[in-house]
């Protein structure tokens, strides 16, 4: 599946490639794949810069754009439900756990740099995310608690791995390309994102 980042923080569309793993319970990209297959009915009456992820799901004629403070929330919430404080821990903390974590697990510095998209002439990664590595240091702890693989209750996400383009900031299945939406959502959903996207029945 090909990521286009289209408003990241130096104001250059970026683009990646993430590949599926191997355990279907826990690959983020198979289940991408699964809420863009479910929730294309969803999109057909929304503006063309509609976000990847949507608000008021349960209902095709509420369902609109989110702002980056609504998924700023949801992963704050996954973040306390995996034990992490977050009045000293925010969303952002994962970019810094999760690097220092695949550090840790044996990956060289440079292809971390080059799969968070860095740039591997300069030391933003060493500067401001590569943590102290030890058993004690707050990072490890972070990064054991967001990637530890439980797979208890978990479900398997039936889908292809077919590559596919998604525009992260922007309508799925498009041409790269910069846009801003006026859409607002403030009221936090009603109903959980993943029981949604496990319980709702592909399109035909």
């Amino acid at each position: 599946m090909i990521l286009h980042f289209r408003q990241p923080k130096e104001a250059q569309v970026k683009t990646f490639q993430v590949q599926c793993l191997p355990n279907p319970d826990l690959c983020p990209t198979r289940t991408a794949l699964l809420f863009q297959q479910r929730s294309s009915a969803l999109r057909t009456n929304l503006a063309t810069d509609h976000t990847f992820f949507l608000a008021y799901i349960e209902d095709m004629t509420m369902a609109r754009t989110v702002r980056p403070t609504t998924v700023s929330n949801w992963i704050k919430e996954r973040m306390k439900t995996a034990g992490i404080d977050t009045t000293l821990y925010k969303p952002h903390s994962i970019r810094s756990a999760s690097s220092t974590k695949a550090v840790e697990n044996g990956n060289s510095i440079p292809a971390v740099k080059k799969h968070g998209g860095w740039s591997t002439n300069a030391d933003t990664l060493e500067r401001f995310y590569l943590k102290p590595i030890k058993s004690t240091s707050s990072s490890t702890i972070i990064a054991q608690s967001i990637l530890s693989h439980n797979t208890d209750n978990s479900t398997t996400l039936e889908v292809g791995a077919e590559a596919t383009e998604v525009g992260l900031g922007t309508t799925a299945n498009h041409n790269a390309a910069e846009a801003k939406t006026e859409n607002v959502v403030r009221p936090t959903q009603s109903i959980s994102w993943f029981q949604w996207l496990t319980n709702t029945p592909p399109n035909s």
